[in-house]
């Protein structure tokens, strides 16, 4: 009878009322199919004698050593008490698997693996609530015949454990690195935040205000009124605009980078500027200067529809940056230096030229 079928039937039979039941009804017919024929003391030993004490069975290879140890308790006991017991005596034979099961439930261990005896376990066998598909691969993976004499049983059996051990690495740090990002949220968690509101509500929320949002949603202290708050995105410090630009020199040309540009106004520099420092850091880089924080208007958007009508709106070469360009000459100077900053330049790269 196929191992399959040998679990469908012991999965219709009732708990076994006693440890004995359990070995006959359940634990010996899955070792029967796995290729260990308990008539045969070659192969399966029973009560075997283990580093002063004995175990229901030893697995045997054709030298008479044993390669695997199983211990078999009632049905319903609790088995988290017999676990270093069991490691202990699987330890001291050099074995490298043991079992500690009720006949329904399995614990598998690699005794001589590092940690505590209960760190050891690498899988865990319910045979009324896992699939069918499960325990049957389980069971031929770390506890058949052909796979404990050849080693790969036990090489299997150490990926299975450093599989779980990370699994339970991750489970830890997740809890651990969220609560960093919300306690100091790192950019790319309020770019994201702030995006996706952008995009749902066409509102850009400053950094503060998303910062509070994550702490109060989690139940963390928000920072206090005076704290002061580390700036994560650069901010375009420019005055608001005039309606009237005010008389200035106009500019002939500028150098930026050791070259030099004809223009023809303070706009015509501005744009320049932020074409050249696009083309030199890429969009990468440039998603920096996007928006401004603390609710104060922005100079560099994703959406020209966040300018107003009046801000005249002008693409940055082919990217999808937009900047504002109606501002008065001066405003328009310092913006050109501010962005030379805030992508880290000196403001003093830019040098304009007069008739």
């Amino acid at each position: 009878m196929a191992l399959r079928n040998v679990i469908e039937r012991i999965r219709g039979l009732p708990e076994p009322p006693n440890e004995e039941a359990a070995k006959f009804q359940v634990i010996l017919p899955i070792l029967q199919e796995l290729g260990w024929d308990s008539r045969d003391p070659s192969k399966v030993a029973p009560e075997h004698s283990v580093g002063g004490g004995r175990v229901d069975f030893a697995l045997l290879n054709p030298s008479g050593k044993p390669v695997a140890v199983i211990e078999a308790k009632a049905p319903g006991s609790r088995l988290e008490g017999h676990v270093p017991q069991v490691v202990g005596y699987a330890f001291h034979t050099g074995v490298d698997i043991c079992v500690l099961t009720t006949g329904f439930l399995w614990w598998l261990y690699l005794p001589r693996e590092r940690g505590l005896p209960a760190e050891r376990r690498f899988a865990e066998l319910k045979i009324k609530g896992d699939s069918l598909d499960r325990l049957t691969a389980v069971f031929k993976a770390f506890l058949a015949y052909d796979e404990l004499l050849s080693g790969r049983a036990e090489q299997d059996a150490r990926e299975a454990l450093e599989t779980l051990r990370n699994a339970q690495r991750l489970d830890q740090e997740f809890p651990r690195v969220w609560n960093e990002m919300l306690r100091e949220p790192p950019q790319e968690l309020i770019d994201l935040v702030g995006g996706r509101v952008l995009h749902s509500a066409g509102l850009r929320a400053d950094k503060d205000r998303i910062v509070r949002f994550l702490r109060q949603e989690h139940g963390l202290p928000s920072p206090a009124p005076n704290e002061p708050v580390k700036r994560h995105r650069p901010q375009l410090d420019v005055p608001k605009p005039s309606r009237s630009p005010s008389p200035s020199k106009k500019p002939a040309a500028y150098i930026l980078f050791g070259q030099r540009h004809a223009v023809r106004s303070w706009k015509e520099v501005w744009v320049g500027v932020a074409q050249r420092l696009y083309e030199r850091h890429g969009a990468g880089e440039f998603e920096r200067v996007v928006g401004s924080p603390n609710g104060r208007r922005s100079y560099v958007e994703i959406d020209p529809n966040l300018f107003g009508s009046t801000q005249n709106p002008e693409r940055i070469g082919d990217s999808r940056f937009w900047i504002a360009t109606h501002d008065s000459a001066q405003a328009l100077e310092r913006l050109s230096r501010n962005l030379l900053e805030l992508l880290g330049h000196n403001k003093d790269d830019l040098r304009v030229l007069f008739d």
